[in-house]
């Protein structure tokens, strides 16, 4: 048998084993792409909702302050939307400048309502974001809809709504929540058939070409004779 003809045998079985368990490997890659569980919210409310949150652990954080420096001084400092803030500081001043460079325009003005209807937001869990509505939906500002056909995506709605607007509320985030679920796994599914790809042949290729190499070096020194 030849060396062409040998390593030929031996390049196929290897590809195909290497093949095989690529495949394998990355077979749940394709077939079930994974998908983040998310959370998703109506933008101007949910945003009112957890800056309320923050704002109640940054108070917190002040009146501590407060009781630890005796220099500081715990200003109750009323922002333009009318809510209190209390400020540990040294004077008036020096708390209103602390409103608003640590907490700012985000936290004074957490948006307009007009836009709370308009199709809903997503927040990946894990993510600070997303603990933050989970805080708020523990201390009852927000109910948590769950659906049965996605049980990876959740929906924060604030207390209080009308049942009729949870009802039409909850199908506009059930159709875009297939939808932001469908996009993510075929782009997931695309990216894993793509890597499959390369990990499957370039390796035999790479084999074949230095096979080749190596078969075309060891010709040289063949007699002619």
């Amino acid at each position: 048998m030849t060396w062409a003809k040998g390593f030929l045998r031996v390049w196929v079985l290897l590809s195909l084993i290497w093949i095989v368990g690529t495949a394998s490997i990355l077979f749940e890659d394709i077939w079930d792409p994974y998908f983040q569980s998310r959370g998703l919210y109506f933008s101007a409310e949910g945003e009112g909702v957890r800056t309320k949150i923050q704002a109640e652990a940054i108070a917190e954080l002040e009146r501590r302050k407060a009781a630890r420096d005796p220099r500081l001084r715990l200003y109750n400092l009323t922002s333009p939307d009318g809510n209190v803030h209390p400020i540990a500081a040294e004077n008036e001043e020096a708390a209103s400048e602390l409103l608003k460079d640590r907490i700012g325009n985000w936290l004074i003005n957490p948006g307009d309502s007009s836009d709370s209807v308009a199709s809903p937001l997503a927040v990946e869990m894990f993510s600070d974001k997303y603990r933050s509505f989970e805080q708020a939906w523990i201390a009852g500002y927000f109910q948590r809809v769950e659906f049965e056909t996605i049980s990876e995506v959740v929906l924060f709605l604030p207390v209080g709504l009308p049942e009729g607007e949870v009802s039409r509320r909850t199908k506009v985030a059930h159709d875009t929540a297939v939808r932001l679920k469908d996009t993510v796994v075929s782009q997931r599914r695309s990216e894993a058939t793509k890597t499959a790809a390369l990990m499957a042949l370039i390796p035999p290729i790479a084999l074949f070409l230095i096979g080749a190499g190596i078969g075309w070096s060891l010709s040289g020194f063949r007699s002619n004779t």
